[in-house]
């Protein structure tokens, strides 16, 4: 391996640490800030709708990995359910791309994709992430309180994804 490689990978790696680091920084002052309570009931009512529905598929996620819900971040998990990106970097990081396809400009948006270029073997997914949510229809503002009640299959059907 050249140093090149080696240094690219040990950069690669460094990065990927950061990154979850900061995550779990993140979702503790998260959780700190918020009502867990409130968040645990809200979950409780996603978990009773049908199987299908998009609040059903949201608190099932959250359940199989083992994690709450994060005060203020409901919006987030249901793009995860809604584009079928998982909670790895790689997931995160093509999420971000859609939604910056998809007309998010915003600084939270932008920040996580600056550092991929530290990750060459992931670009090409970021590509397709972002065509993709240029193709689609603008789930900026979409909010799961709105529609928890609505199959996942027509709601993806409705944006296009």
């Amino acid at each position: 391996m050249n140093s090149i490689t080696s240094t690219t990978n040990y950069l690669q790696h460094q990065y990927r640490r950061l990154i979850h680091y900061k995550a779990g920084i993140l979702i503790w002052w998260l959780q700190r800030g918020g009502d867990l309570q409130a968040c645990e009931r809200y979950l409780n009512e996603l978990r009773q709708l049908p199987i299908g529905t998009v609040g059903k598929t949201v608190a099932m996620e959250l359940d199989e990995l083992g994690v709450q819900l994060i005060p203020q971040f409901e919006n987030h998990d249901l793009k995860h359910a809604l584009l079928g990106y998982d909670r790895t970097l790689e997931g995160e990081l093509e999420m971000q791309a859609f939604m910056f396809g998809n007309g998010n400009r915003t600084l939270l948006c932008l920040l996580p994709l600056l550092p991929s270029i530290l990750l060459p073997p992931i670009w090409q997914k970021l590509i397709v992430a972002y065509r993709r949510g240029r193709k689609a229809s603008s789930i900026f503002y979409l909010q799961l309180d709105d529609c928890k009640h609505q199959s996942l299959l027509e709601l993806r059907a409705t944006y296009q994804l």
